[in-house]
């Protein structure tokens, strides 16, 4: 139940603001239990697995309209975007394409 507050807690947050929320209360980053997942600053949890990174990330376009989406490998869909081949997401493609 805590990793669904915190996401829905971080995700109205992000809904009405800009700014950076600790949606755990942590000051700084903890290793969990198992060693596969961390909670970072921001309250986000990581799982590490075969060294990909999993996690829910947030982008803001020069509009100031904002995406929050999750991935299992975090590195890849960012390369995604950078070589805007994402063309089944259409608003984010055109956003791309506009904005850079």
């Amino acid at each position: 139940m805590k990793t669904i507050y915190i996401f829905v807690s971080l995700s109205i947050h992000f809904a009405f603001s800009d700014s950076f929320i600790n949606a755990t209360g942590f000051n700084e980053s903890y290793s969990l239990r198992s060693g596969l997942a961390t909670v970072n600053e921001g309250g986000f949890i990581f799982n590490k697995m075969e060294e990909k990174i999993c996690g829910i990330y947030k982008i803001t376009s020069p509009t100031k309209k904002i995406y929050i989406g999750q991935s299992i490998d975090i590195n890849r869909r960012k390369i995604i975007y950078k070589n805007i081949l994402c063309k089944l997401q259409r608003k984010i493609y055109n956003s791309l394409k506009k904005h850079g």
